[in-house]
């Protein structure tokens, strides 16, 4: 299992990268060329999966470059995305390595029909509106993946929520 420093370092070690690979370029044009996470200082998460998986997340701005290691025991969907039901069937299972997801809204049938109109003017990703039970949206079997401006949009207990995940 990795360690906390070997997470830390790998972590720091993508955004030296990013900033060795655009010296050329001045501060004020890198957030055009980057997602914000990447231009400008964010609060990172990273979480540990001692049974199953590792995600990072680029979760807040921050003063400076905050790093932030937890583990847990818990397979890394059940920590980083949000369960909606106990039904145990997940929309998607991933099984396969290098899988990307992009810009796709997955959003639940009455959250959707609360806000339909916002939603179909506003959005400009793939939106997945669900009519059925399932447990989670997606569930990670094997191999990886790389979530990247993924939204979830849910009522739980009678309080909307939106949770955004801008690079995971």
């Amino acid at each position: 299992m990795i360690s906390r420093t070997q997470m830390e370092k790998f972590v720091n070690e993508y955004l030296s990268t990013i900033d060795r690979q655009s010296t050329a370029v001045p501060r004020s044009y890198k957030i055009l060329l980057f997602p914000s996470y990447l231009s400008t200082p964010h609060k990172i998460r990273c979480t540990i999966s001692s049974s199953f998986g590792a995600a990072i997340r680029f979760d807040e701005f921050s003063a400076k470059w905050d790093i932030e290691v937890s583990f847990t025991s818990n397979k890394i969907t059940e920590e980083v995305l949000p369960r909606l039901s106990n039904t145990g069937v997940p929309l998607m299972q991933v099984q396969g390595a290098d899988t990307h997801i992009v810009n796709i809204n997955f959003i639940t049938r009455d959250f959707y029909d609360r806000y339909e109109k916002i939603i179909t003017a506003l959005s400009r990703a793939t939106n997945f509106r669900l009519d059925a039970d399932f447990s989670r949206f997606i569930d990670l079997t094997a191999g990886d993946v790389r979530l990247v401006d993924v939204s979830f949009a849910y009522i739980s207990e009678g309080k909307d929520t939106v949770y955004r995940i801008p690079c995971l």
